[in-house]
């Protein structure tokens, strides 16, 4: 009997218990919902304002809010970058969409926002950061991914290249995707001159195949077919050189567009890497081709001297190994220190390996490009970061 009462009143006491913490728990979700909504109140009618694409309002009533530092939240600092996005107001939206990451940064759509912006003014560094940043929070996303990579072969982060790369096969691997039967569909498109499902299928499968050079030969030319921006066309082409980055075939086919489309300066820049690129490879079976390309724009940039060079450095090439330093050296100075002729005198002394007169090229090639580097090209935007170019 006394068993049965002690465990009656037992419970009732567990059943008080119960009964609190649910209270407790009740009162805790009500308050927090309550605080959020009053935190939220003052902001979700400028979030109606944006949702109804009135933009300049949604800024105008932020503008009274910003008086009053409580209301400058990460929420507020996002809407007021949305409604500048909305007016085409770019760095204004970036620069706030920096202050609301600052207060939270745990915002992935921030970030691809930020990256976006940063491809669009060509400032791909900051692209790749924020790309990254994106992707540890939202790592599933492939045709971010497959961004990345295209970005970190641009700043020389080859390191990450490797490593998106090896994530990308791994996906690819998973899913149901055939490159046999993509490529089949692809060409049959392009055979029946279907180029905007060429372009689109293409895109759709590029991030689970980047290193697939047949998606990217019928990328472009279902660009060019459709008649495609100048710019649409050239990113499509920096994509493919930064995909294969140590190919010289890529990089020149880019060059002869943006030469074709009067970019000399930014066609000279490339140029020279597939120059460079062409000796590491190909050694002195170099193709000329790419060295007539150079002396064709060096002639309409009225760079005469240079455009000589490259004849006079064609019929030294031609010497292959059977060079004499000496005269090499001469035709250096007479043609002022041409930068391709420098170039390939560090190659040949590479091969030779005679490092003390390897250090010396180097240096003058340095010095050359340290005085002349501004005036040649100023302002131009390259695929790769200007620091991450190699000398050897």
């Amino acid at each position: 009997m006394f068993y049965s009462i002690y465990h009656r009143c037992e419970k009732k006491v567990l059943y008080s218990i119960f009964l609190s913490i649910k209270i407790l728990v009740t009162f805790f979700i009500f308050n927090s919902v309550y605080l959020w909504a009053s935190d939220n109140s003052t902001l979700n009618p400028i979030e109606s304002l944006i949702y109804s694409q009135n933009y300049q309002k949604a800024l105008e009533d932020l503008e009274v809010l910003e008086k009053n530092p409580e209301n400058r939240t990460w929420e507020f600092y996002k809407l007021k970058g949305d409604a500048f996005l909305g007016i085409s107001r770019q760095y204004d939206a970036a620069n706030s969409f920096q202050k609301s990451l600052k207060i939270n940064p745990r915002q992935a759509v921030l970030h691809l926002k930020l990256s976006q912006f940063y491809d669009s003014i060509r400032k791909p560094k900051k692209s790749f950061h924020h790309v990254r940043l994106y992707l540890a929070l939202e790592g599933d996303d492939i045709q971010q991914r497959y961004r990345a990579i295209i970005l970190s072969s641009r700043v020389g982060d080859l390191k990450y290249f490797q490593y998106a790369l090896k994530r990308i096969e791994d996906t690819t691997k998973k899913s149901e995707y055939d490159i046999k039967e993509v490529l089949n569909t692809i060409e049959t498109h392009f055979q029946k001159g279907e180029y905007k499902h060429v372009q689109q299928d293409c895109e759709k499968y590029l991030p689970y195949f980047p290193q697939e050079k047949k998606l990217h030969n019928y990328l472009y030319l279902a660009h060019r077919n459709q008649n495609s921006s100048i710019n649409t066309i050239e990113n499509v082409l920096i994509d493919s050189v930064a995909i294969f980055r140590d190919s010289s075939l890529y990089q020149i086919r880019l060059a002869i567009y943006l030469k074709s489309q009067k970019k000399l300066h930014r066609a000279l820049s490339v140029f020279r890497r597939a120059f460079q690129n062409a000796l590491i490879q190909d050694g002195f079976s170099i193709d000329e081709e790419i060295l007539y390309h150079i002396k064709q724009v060096y002639y309409e940039l009225n760079c005469h001297m240079d455009s000589k060079a490259i004849d006079s450095l064609i019929q030294t090439i031609r010497k292959r190994e059977n060079q004499e330093l000496q005269k090499l050296d001469s035709s250096i100075r007479l043609y002022n220190y041409n930068r391709e002729y420098l170039v390939f005198a560090l190659h040949y002394l590479a091969v030779k390996e005679d490092e003390k007169m390897f250090r010396a090229y180097s240096q003058i090639l340095m010095e050359r490009d340290e005085k002349r580097g501004d005036k040649e090209l100023m302002n131009v935007f390259s695929p790769f970061e200007k620091e991450e170019m190699r000398v050897w």
